[in-house]
């Protein structure tokens, strides 16, 4: 076999395969992943937001519902930018269209309802959020043309080609938009994954069907889109079907395809059906072994097609159908008891470089010339361009000498040419402007142009500072809220601002970190991205404090940490905070406190490295 593109595969494939061997893992989500939905969500929507102790006595169910409702949206808008999606409970009629604008759920068994105290079932929680975020990228991802013509194939139920085209092409959808969700937003998979599950016939019943089945064009594709969709859980196919598998992967393998999907599956089934009448004269029309099926495909779930035109059920009430979601209400990560951290009026402003930055930095740059260069030293090693050939993966050119793997139904058949200095970690580095670092900013200043010169050219990095309830540069008013500075971002590349951070007024760490990470995460999609945030003491800023506001910035870093895979550490300057107040704000071994502002050069510099180096070696390990 020839090598080949194979735009489908790479396009939608991981760029990193380091988490591949835990995460195919026989029973990684469950032995890994925990129910953790309803506890940040609880934060997000906060079920006493909102409503009279009155409207929740009148009528407490519809009042469980509106709230669940309200925290699917949430979860939405984190991932949907433009909030251009909403969500909504169906009243039994309701269909989902790739080319509308509202999600449609079924309300079935979300919430447990205990006549005297209804409340929602974690599992349905966990469910719905992966429908969520699958529905957000496959609305975005379908083609007009080609959803319309998969439901005029639905049409001929008869037709039995037209069931396999269809079926085929909505697995293809979702075998792209998991994929894209595994790329951009791994820590979502676990939701996605039990929402397929959740959604689609039994393993057993599938596996059963295509092995007992006579050589037939159900069972074909059947076997093909399972596959597909469920990676994590495939079928294992006959042998007899190995060509059907072989001529689905050279087509999908074209790069026309891309544009043109639904007929890219359209030939692939009229392929299969010449492949079984070959077959089926050369076995003179004998059945294979086994007892048959009374089911057919049109019997069999593959995927979620309440996602692609089918009735969204409900069976429990349809007038919940009327409800919709509040209006942004929870748009934060976390609440704070003292004050309503919603009302705040918070603002990014991009640092304005003139000459007098560019000739100040200039010197600066000399100045620590000596100790930048230590910092390029240290990732020197990435400069060398390393081809390593990895083996494995399911993206990349086909490696001939693991064609046998296809008869075991294992598509990891490809090789790559892994150039270190290409695996992408992006940097951020966040910088507390509060009052308190008056004597202190000259050398923050001092470390984040070491940091900056040192590590750009080996990592993407971006500088932020923070401070609270001080004078909006943009506007000359007084801001209630927090102003994020950007000094070196995606929409400043001037690094030279970095001379204008400076000691301001108060600080919001919690708030800080978490509007600073969403604009990260939605700047460096498809990186690793680590978040550290340098800070000389405690949150402090009116009615944010104490025991309080460790709270609230532990919550937010958690969540941070969890829906937006972003890793935040604290760097504590000059004895900011002691140990248990770390625990408290930044969680256990998630903090470093430091006697001066200077060494947090060394330690981010060493933390950086040992990350890379563990990628060389994980890689290396692979052969």
């Amino acid at each position: 076999m020839s090598k080949k593109e194979t735009w489908w595969l790479e396009k939608y494939s991981t760029k990193d395969d380091s988490y591949k061997k835990d995460y195919k893992s026989k029973y990684w989500w469950n032995s890994s992943y925990k129910t953790s939905t309803k506890n940040w969500m609880d934060k997000l929507g906060g079920y006493d937001w909102g409503y009279s102790w009155t409207d929740k006595k009148k009528d407490k169910k519809k009042f469980v519902y509106q709230k669940l409702l309200d925290q699917l949206q949430t979860s939405l808008n984190v991932i949907d930018c433009d909030k251009n999606l909403k969500i909504n409970w169906s009243n039994g009629e309701n269909v989902n269209s790739p080319d509308g604008t509202c999600v449609y759920l079924s309300p079935d068994n979300a919430v447990d309802n205990n006549a005297n105290n209804p409340s929602v079932n974690d599992q349905m929680l966990d469910i719905l959020t992966g429908k969520v975020y699958l529905a957000k990228v496959l609305y975005g991802q379908i083609n007009k043309k080609e959803y319309e013509a998969s439901k005029r194939y639905k049409q001929f139920g008869s037709k039995k080609e037209k069931i396999c085209v269809s079926k085929l092409w909505e697995s293809l959808e979702t075998y792209i938009a998991k994929k894209f969700i595994e790329d951009n937003w791994l820590g979502f998979m676990p939701h996605v994954i039990k929402q397929i599950d959740y959604s689609c016939t039994s393993k057993s019943v599938v596996e059963e069907f295509i092995q007992n089945s006579p050589l037939s064009l159900d069972a074909a594709i059947l076997g093909i889109s399972w596959n597909l969709v469920h990676e994590h859980n495939p079928v294992e196919i006959p042998d007899i079907y190995d060509e059907c598998i072989d001529v689905a992967s050279e087509i999908l393998a074209r790069k026309e395809t891309e544009e043109n999907r639904f007929n890219a599956c359209k030939e692939i089934v009229e392929q299969v059906v010449k492949i079984i009448k070959e077959k089926e004269e050369e076995q003179e029309q004998k059945e294979q072994p086994g007892n048959g099926s009374n089911l057919s495909l049109l019997d069999l779930k593959i995927c979620d097609e309440q996602l692609f035109g089918d009735k969204v059920k409900n069976n429990i009430d349809s007038e919940l159908g009327s409800i919709n979601p509040s209006d942004d209400k929870g748009s934060n990560f976390s609440s704070c008891e003292s004050f309503d951290i919603n009302s705040l009026k918070n603002e990014f402003v991009v640092a304005n470089s003139t000459d007098h930055t560019r000739n100040d930095y200039k010197e600066r740059v000399l100045e620590l010339s000596g100790i930048i260069q230590g910092i390029k030293n240290s990732f020197y090693f990435l400069n060398n361009k390393m081809f390593l050939d990895s083996y494995g993966h399911i993206s990349g050119d086909i490696d001939e000498n693991s064609l046998y793997k296809l008869k075991i139904n294992d598509d990891r058949l490809m090789l790559k040419k892994d150039v270190i200095s290409q695996k992408k970690i992006s940097v951020c580095l966040l910088v507390d402007e509060s009052g308190s670092m008056e004597d202190k900013y000259e050398e923050a200043i001092n470390a984040t142009v070491s940091l900056a010169e040192g590590l750009k050219n080996y990592f993407d990095v971006c500088i932020y500072g923070h401070t609270a309830e001080t004078t909006s540069p943009s506007s000359r008013k007084f801001l209630n809220g927090c102003l994020i500075t950007e000094y070196y971002t995606n929409r400043n590349k001037c690094i030279d601002s970095c001379m204008l951070i400076d000691a301001k007024e108060e600080n919001i760490d919690g708030l800080s970190i978490e509007l600073v990470a969403k604009q990260f995460g939605q700047d460096y999609p498809d990186h690793r991205k680590i978040l550290f945030h340098i800070s000389d003491g405690e949150p402090a800023s009116s009615h944010y404090g104490g025991d309080e506001a460790y709270k609230h910035t532990n919550e937010v870093c958690q969540n941070v940490r969890k829906k937006l895979d972003i890793e935040v550490y604290g760097i504590g300057i000059c004895d900011a905070f002691s140990d248990p107040v770390g625990n408290k704000l930044y969680g256990k071994e998630n903090f470093v406190v430091l006697e001066d502002v200077k060494s947090s050069v060394g330690v981010i510099t060493r933390f950086l490295k040992q990350i890379c180096n563990k990628r060389i070696n994980m890689t290396q390990s692979s052969y």
